[in-house]
């Protein structure tokens, strides 16, 4: 099939062409003189098993013939056939489980290297540093060749730790798939150069940028029958930049640079390196621009010497390039979404290609409003399917307080008794969600639940509980221990919840495609556990979340067959009638490396790593290999989480060279995001809502007499002057916020314990006067709090808040014993005025009396307390307590004047506020009060949606049932009849 050659045999396709339908073209062209059986003998490697399967079907669809045997070069490792014979190889969750707790074993010898829950990211670094060595096949040995010169000492510890490693690795027989792939090819590269095969063999498709790769497309390159495919050559390169990327390792980031060391190592020229089929790609023009644009930085005064070659083939090289700048990563994804369905109802074969898995996402769903599921290369993460979610919220639990929130949120994922009676279940989370678990205790009660199932008189409700019980037993136990047991209590807390309360039946956890791929993901994690050491449960949590990361679902669901969605590497060997290249943004694409916690920049240049610079270099080339496509979008977004976003380099230096080419260029760029902005616009205009009904106004709702609220405490009072709706609400209709799923450590709690604990104080004084210290007023508040508050965290910074106003507290006491006596606490009271017909309540703070019989009033704020114009306007709650108080309305108080109202806040700023009742007496504020009543006793009178709110940004409760944001603050109230 091939013809003797002085030099190492290797063809490349050109950018611009669909890489796998060329070269089967060429190969047919190449056998097209022999036999039948000829083609089956042909021996084909290539790089996934996507390229596989289009091979395959090309060669398919070109008739009847047999097909030649097309095999992965990642599958060389497990060759049975292979002239080597290599120990079992080590899978790769035990090599990092060993890792981990080698990188354990260092952060415990220097906790200054980083926190113990970070250790398996870490052991994942290492992991894949270990990968790097023996793909590139640089003997760990070389470590001892690294010379550090002015280097902070965290690169002198980690280099000290990776000698350890080294030895590790040397003493250890076992192997790993990047070692097993270097021997296996540079087993098949010594056989061969004795025993070379009579049958062609072709590697195609790949740019040697491993190490063993590049090895074994040597050995394939210098065969009788053998040869290499390179995709996307770069034939409009002058001859003096291949020569700048041989030498230079400041452009390794060009998309060439990886050839050029492959065409080196094969001591090979450009020139020497043939078409394997004669194909012309589809714009030569544009494929010359791009050439240009992304010449390597060192020569890049090029541009003024050849850029202006380019005036005349300018306007048909960015021909059906359209460049879309969406204002957001939604909509990014729409617009994509939006052009991708386009195409297909053209018939257009189109593709989105990027390295973005959230843009990917997007489109989904985006596309998902039209019923459209693409085909994507690259499946859906483990960790974020359904299993993965229902594994992590199970691994939650472990060592944790079982709290309301967390029992929720897993009782009611749809793996949570998916055994059976998935309806009954339902019912009664709901129950128990509304009746025990909001605003019920923080940690979850199963007492309170097995008196509420007792209640049920049904025997299944029961069982119900004892199983949530039962599956809840002992997992609050966070003491480290071994893996394996760590692994055992996770499955049987997770398969029980999904089994459901029915002992014999089973729940759908493994099931399904995500199901089978989570049940194979823990046999492995389950068999790898022995290996793992002990652990705490911080320590678990991120090794199951790194080892969940690691499975990816592919549903069995039917694609489009005109929609793709591809990743860079599935990209080089396929092509499409529309490219879009989506999130070409700095640090998407190309992609921020990520930083090498063991080794710097340096080291790695001193043993032959390869550099950061390399992968740049990769995603440059799958860059330039996409914009060969018929029609290509450049995607991007502007801004992303509120920040304004960088354009990718490429984009960048694209986007200048077009504009500098000549005076008329500016407007070919323009012509450019005008088609892109067109999509844009469309995309908005599917999102913009276009309705006839108008706008609610603000509401001011007037209710008959008779549903009118004829009973406020005080403090609803300053809401009815506030906002009046919220009454209307809450009195009138009936409504009530729901409380939150367990007791919140809020302002209302902090305000309940510390009123509290102020009336056992001022209880304990008046018992004991000795008591009114410092030291007592801080233990009782300890004790206090201990009780009553069951978040340590919260009961820490109350107490160091109450500290600071201790010794204010006390003086004032003193003072305030100097008038009277505390004759009632938390006191109720209550008037009733027949002419309104409406009952005022109220619960006193501290009542205290003079030795003239005379009372003054307290009132604790756990915050500030009201302010001087509050009061005088909104805030009367003192003065009304007074007015009751001074009529004897209070249980088992007389009538009494009222001689002093005085607000104390628990504050940090240690203030109280006297009321001043000679400026505003307390009758003329009952009055006040009364024809407040009064004119809500009207008909005509409406209750109006935050009417004098102290800011426009204040929170009500009813905003959402008002439809604010429908009206403005200013816009005036419409009084409207209710029934």
């Amino acid at each position: 099939m091939f013809e003797p050659t002085p030099h190492p045999r290797v063809f490349s396709l050109p950018i611009g062409i669909d890489f796998s339908q060329a070269f089967v073209a060429g190969l047919l062209a190449k056998t097209k003189d022999k036999p039948p059986e000829y083609l089956a003998s042909i021996e084909i490697f290539v790089n996934t098993t996507r390229a596989a399967r289009r091979l395959k079907q090309l060669f398919i669809e070109t008739g009847s013939c047999l097909l030649p045997r097309i095999r992965l070069i990642t599958d060389l490792a497990n060759d049975p056939l292979a002239p080597i014979t290599l120990p079992k190889p080590v899978p790769a969750l035990r090599r990092r489980l060993q890792m981990g707790q080698l990188v354990q074993a260092l952060i415990k010898s220097d906790p200054s290297l980083a926190p113990q829950s970070a250790a398996y990211d870490l052991a994942d670094a290492l992991a894949a540093l270990m990968d790097e060595f023996q793909g590139e096949a640089v003997p760990l040995t070389a470590l001892d060749d690294i010379v550090l010169e002015n280097q902070s000492e965290h690169w002198n510890r980690s280099l000290k730790f990776l000698q350890i490693i080294a030895t590790h690795w040397t003493e250890n027989a076992g192997t790993d798939p990047n070692d097993r792939q270097h021997h296996v090819a540079k087993a098949y590269a010594d056989h061969w150069r004795e025993n070379p095969p009579d049958h062609p063999i072709i590697v195609a498709g790949s740019t040697g940028s491993r190490g063993h790769t590049a090895l074994f497309m040597h050995a394939v390159a210098n065969l009788p029958q053998g040869g290499v495919v390179l995709p996307g050559f770069d034939k409009d390169m002058p001859i003096s930049v291949w020569k700048t990327l041989s030498k230079s390792n400041a452009a390794l980031d060009h998309p060439q640079a990886g050839f050029a060391k492959l065409l080196a190592r094969l001591e090979m020229a450009p020139s020497d390196v043939h078409l394997w089929h004669t194909v012309l790609p589809e714009n030569t023009d544009r494929n010359a621009l791009i050439s240009l644009a992304l010449r390597p930085a060192p020569v890049t005064d090029q541009w003024r010497e050849e850029g202006e070659k380019l005036s005349a083939t300018i306007s048909n090289a960015i021909k059906n390039i359209d460049l879309l700048e969406a204002k957001s990563p939604k909509e990014e994804a729409l617009t994509i979404a939006l052009r991708l369905r386009k195409a297909a109802e053209d018939g257009v074969q189109s593709v989105l290609i990027t390295p973005d898995r959230n843009l990917t996402r997007r489109v989904e769903t985006a596309l998902g409003r039209w019923g459209i599921i693409p085909d994507d290369s690259a499946g859906q993460p483990l960790d974020l399917s359904p299993p993965g979610i229902f594994l992590r919220l199970a691994g939650d639990f472990l060592g944790q307080k079982l709290t309301p929130q967390r029992l929720l949120a897993i009782l009611k994922h749809p793996l949570t008794h998916s055994g059976g009676d998935r309806g009954e279940h339902q019912r009664r989370i709901s129950e128990v969600e509304l009746k025990i678990l909001r605003g019920g205790d923080p940690e979850v009660n199963f007492e309170a639940l097995h008196s509420w199932a007792q209640k049920q008189n049904d025997p299944a409700s029961i069982q119900w509980v004892g199983w949530l019980k039962s599956a809840f037993s002992g997992v609050e136990n966070g003491a480290p221990r071994d893996l394996q047991q760590w692994v055992h209590d996770h499955q049987q807390l997770a398969q029980t919840l999904s089994s459901g309360a029915n002992d014999d039946t089973e729940g759908e956890l493994w099931r399904k495609e995500a199901g089978v791929e989570a049940a194979k993901i823990w046999r492995e994690f389950s068999a790898e556990s022995t290996y793992g050491g002990v652990l705490n449960i911080t320590e678990y949590r991120a090794l199951l979340r790194l080892v969940l990361s690691k499975g990816e679902v592919r549903g069995a669901t039917q694609a489009h067959p005109l929609i793709s969605i591809w990743g860079t590497m599935e990209a080089r060997v396929q092509g499409a009638e529309l490219v879009i290249l989506g999130g070409l943004n700095e640090g998407i694409w190309p992609k921020t490396p990520s930083p090498d916690p063991w080794l710097n920049r340096n080291m790695r240049g001193q043993i032959g790593l390869a550099l950061p610079d390399r992968q740049i270099g990769l995603a440059a080339h799958d860059f330039q290999l996409a914009m060969g496509a018929p029609n290509v979008v450049l995607s991007r977004s502007v801004r992303d989480n509120e920040s304004p976003t960088l354009a990718s380099r490429w984009l960048i230096r694209l986007s200048n060279l077009i504009k500098g080419i000549d005076n008329e260029s500016d407007s070919y760029f323009a012509a450019m995001q005008s088609r892109g902005n067109h999509w844009i616009a469309i995309a908005n205009a599917i999102e913009r809502v276009e309705t006839s009904v108008a706008r609610e106004p603000r509401p001011s709702p007037m209710p008959p007499i008779a549903a009118r609220p004829n009973r406020l405490s005080v403090t609803q009072i300053k809401t009815l002057v506030r906002d009046p709706y919220a009454i209307y609400a809450k009195h009138v209709l009936g409504l009530r916020k729901l409380d939150a799923v367990g007791q919140e450590p809020d302002a209302l709690v902090r305000g309940i314990s510390i009123h509290s604990f102020l009336e056992n104080f001022i209880a304990d004084v008046a018992t004991d006067q000795d008591n009114l210290n410092t030291n007592y007023f801080i233990n009782l508040a300890e004790t206090v709090l201990e009780r009553d508050v069951p978040w340590p965290a919260m009961q820490r910074l109350w107490l160091a808040r109450l500290q600071r106003v201790a010794q204010w507290f006390v003086d004032g006491e003193v003072d305030r014993q100097k008038f009277g006596t505390v004759i009632a606490q938390e006191r109720c009271g209550k008037f009733y005025d027949p002419e309104l017909d409406f009952t005022l309540s109220v619960q006193a703070d501290r009542i205290d009396m003079d030795n003239a019989g005379n009372y003054a009033i307290y009132d604790y704020k756990a915050g500030k307390p009201p302010a001087p114009k509050d009061i005088a306007n909104f805030d009367k709650q003192l003065q009304l307590e007074a007015a009751i108080a001074s009529q004897g309305k209070f249980d088992d108080l007389g009538a009494a004047k009222i001689v002093h109202l005085e607000y104390i806040g628990m504050h940090q700023d240690q203030e109280t506020r006297i009321v001043d009742i000679e400026k505003t007496p307390i009758d003329q504020v009952w009055e006040e009060f009364r024809s407040l009543i009064h004119a809500y006793k009207l008909a005509q009178s409406g209750f109006t949606a935050r009417d004098k709110l102290l800011n426009e940004n204040d929170f009500s409760d009813y905003d959402h049932l008002s439809r604010k944001g429908e009206w403005e603050i200013t816009d005036a109230p419409v009084p409207k009849e209710v029934p």
